[in-house]
Parts: structure tokens; C-alpha cells; sequence
């Protein structure tokens, strides 16, 4: 009798202490999952902007032959497309909506964002809650990446913030 008792008792001990351990690796298959990545970063531009065609006129993706611009000359202009993508710029434009064709902009890839590491895990509360640190780094960078102000060679730095509830690790909404 006293070793059916001990039995039951070892098996309720490890059953109770059977929690979800978080480690690098979970938390890196939690944020990817939770987090979309890797992510699509883009760029609006939109065709019958005459301040547009200002940002762009010298522009690297003007230069390079991806971009042609038709400057406005006179009021009559002002709503025609000024701006048009050559058969180089293909692989990164992103479809064209209905919506986006009756606004005038084209949406064009610059970058991807992706999930690099998770670097390091901090439990708090008694184990019950978790902050992991991890980075991002841009991938399939296009020529247009220099139209805005990101530095793509470089690592991006997050927090993820977890939670254990029911002995399973959840990504916390309200840190992100």
C-alpha cells in the first residue's frame, strides 16, 4: 500500500511540475508565429504627385532606369500619371488593388523584414512571466530602399514579453 501511495504521489509531482519551459527556441517559433514574420516592408508612391516627382527627379531608382518621370508643365497636367515604373522595376512592384489603381499609387517592395535570433530569456514573477529579447535584419533589399530613411544593414532590436498560462507560454498583446 505504501508504495501504490508513493507511486501516485511521484506521478502527481510530475505531472504538477510538467510545465512548458520557455527557451530560445520556443520563443523564437512564439514571435514568428505571433509577429507575421518575416514582414513585407513597402513604399507608397503615388503617380500624379507633382511633390512626388520633386523627391524622386534624382533620385538612385530614377538613375537606375526603374523609374520614369514626366514633369508637370502646366495646371492641365496636374492629375495625370507623372510617374511610371519600367519593366526593370517588375520584380518589385507589388499588385495593383482597385483601390490603389483609382488612388493612383503604386505600392513597391523595399525590403523584408525577418525574424534573426532570439539573444536572451529573463523569467520574472516566479517563472510565471518572461521577457525575451531578440533582433530583425532586412532581407531581399530592392533599389528602392533608398527612397526612405532605414538603415537595412543593420540588426533591429525587440522585446517580446510572455506570459505561462494553463502551463503553456502565450506572447503578451500589450508588450508588442
Amino acid at each position: 500500500m505504501k508504495k501504490l501511495i508513493f507511486l501516485a504521489f511521484s506521478v502527481l509531482l510530475i505531472t504538477a511540475c510538467s510545465e512548458e519551459k520557455l527557451d530560445k527556441q520556443k520563443a523564437f517559433q512564439l514571435i514568428a508565429q505571433s509577429q507575421q514574420y518575416p514582414k513585407l516592408i513597402a513604399y507608397t508612391i503615388n503617380t500624379a504627385d507633382p511633390n512626388q516627382v520633386s523627391k524622386l527627379i534624382n533620385s538612385e531608382p530614377v538613375r537606375a532606369g526603374l523609374i520614369a518621370i514626366e514633369e508637370p508643365h502646366s495646371l492641365g497636367d496636374i492629375g495625370s500619371t507623372l510617374i511610371t515604373f519600367t519593366e526593370k522595376a517588375d520584380p518589385y512592384l507589388i499588385p495593383i488593388t482597385s483601390q490603389d489603381s483609382s488612388r493612383g499609387v503604386r505600392r513597391i517592395k523595399i525590403a523584408q523584414e525577418e525574424l534573426s535570433e532570439v539573444s536572451d530569456i529573463e523569467l520574472l514573477n516566479e517563472g510565471k512571466n518572461a521577457v525575451a529579447r531578440y533582433q530583425t535584419v532586412y532581407k531581399n533589399i530592392s533599389p528602392f530602399s533608398v527612397l526612405i530613411p532605414v538603415n537595412f544593414k543593420k540588426k533591429i532590436s525587440h522585446k517580446a514579453y510572455f506570459l505561462l498560462k494553463d502551463n503553456h507560454w502565450q506572447l503578451e498583446e500589450t508588450g508588442l
